[in-house]
């Protein structure tokens, strides 16, 4: 006779007990579920429209210690709830999603649809995941948050406020999202970056390294962003643009903006790139850059960028270059980053011809 399973039930008076197990049961990935069904009526003070009737079907769990007993922590549906994963808190995992590992969802969290939560992931304080999305390693999504799609979190990576990772976007490493920023699409944050205020990372955009995207800062098309780099304000980089170790941001004319005063080895001043597209490199040198957006040829762009450069360095500062650096600077618009190891400040070129005193004057 084959050996009948029995789940591992906890020692709990019948008063406090909410839910007991049927006597259906599935085999899922080498372990032995449970269907469970509502021994009383289940409510949420925060949801009075939520309840699970007395008598009520739920979903699947291992074992007694994968759903409290207390609050109104609830699975429903086909979703499946294993391992040592733990639903408590007034948390819903419902539809067929699935629990597993050292995973936890708790706090008003919801998992739904076909949505994954394991390894020592957690999802809390209001967060939700649905569709197709996966929160994975030591992930953490809380506090409103929304992760749905097919997008995925994993790493060390934070996603909460009331930020939205969705479509095929991948949140992982260190980085954050947070406020009421959104990653979405196909694109790719990592590293330590962190996504904030209303800014968007969109389309196959990646942004990787010590980055900060803030404001309402739009990252696109193919863009990368990457080293230590921040991108506020009403700035966007596009195309198959890069950036790399600047700060670009909108800022008033002549004035430059805030810049954060985090101390980093190649502490950038601000540049008033408002809008960066096209083909445009930035960090070390800056190619086919298209400033059309805001400046009507490269050439008014071109002045703009010289005449904030005066704000920090005197025009002996340019004199004083070495002849193949000056000679450079001569074939197009210049872009400026401060260097702190040697108190100097580094020029760049972008794509359009300049007259050869053009910096002279």
């Amino acid at each position: 006779m084959a050996k009948k399973h029995t789940p591992k039930a906890k020692t709990i008076s019948e008063a406090v007990k909410k839910y007991e197990f049927t006597d259906e049961s599935i085999e899922f990935d080498d372990h032995t579920l449970y269907r469970i069904r509502a021994v009383r009526e289940i409510t949420d003070p925060a949801y009075p429209d939520w309840k699970v009737e007395k008598g009520a079907l739920g979903g699947f769990i291992e074992s007694e210690d994968n759903l409290s007993h207390d609050g109104a922590a609830w699975v429903d549906g086909d979703a499946k709830v294993y391992d040592d994963a733990k639903v408590y808190g007034d948390a819903l995992v419902s539809d067929a999603a699935e629990v597993y590992g050292n995973a936890e969802v708790y706090d008003n969290a919801e998992v739904y649809d076909n949505a994954l939560v394991y390894d020592n992931a957690e999802v809390y304080n209001g967060g939700k995941v649905g569709d197709a999305a996966t929160i994975r390693y030591n992930a953490k999504v809380y506090g409103k948050a929304k992760v749905s799609g097919e997008a995925v979190v994993d790493g060390e990576a934070k996603v909460y406020g009331k930020a939205v990772v969705c479509d095929y976007a991948k949140v992982c490493d260190y980085a954050k999202v947070c406020d009421n920023a959104q990653v979405r699409d196909k694109a790719e944050v990592s590293c330590f970056t962190e996504v904030s205020g209303d800014a968007t990372v969109s389309g196959n955009a990646r942004v990787n390294g010590d980055v900060r995207i803030y404001g309402r800062a739009k990252v696109y098309d193919k863009a990368h962003v990457y080293g230590i780099a921040k991108v506020g304000g009403d700035a966007k980089v596009g195309g198959d643009a890069k950036v790399c170790g600047v700060t670009i941001t909108k800022g008033t004319h002549g004035k430059p903006a805030d810049t954060s005063e985090e101390t980093t080895k190649t502490k950038p001043k601000t540049i008033k790139f408002f809008t960066v597209v096209g083909n445009s490199r930035i960090g070390g040198c800056i190619e086919n850059s298209n400033y059309d957006q805001v400046f009507k040829t490269r050439r008014e762009a071109a002045k703009f960028i010289a005449g904030e450069i005066n704000d920090f360095i005197d025009q002996e500062e340019l004199e004083d270059r070495p002849k193949e650096t000056a000679k450079s600077c001569m074939n197009g618009c210049c872009f400026y980053q401060y260097n702190d190891d040697d108190d100097r400040v580094e020029l760049d070129i972008v794509e359009h011809k300049v007259p050869a005193d053009f910096f002279k004057g």
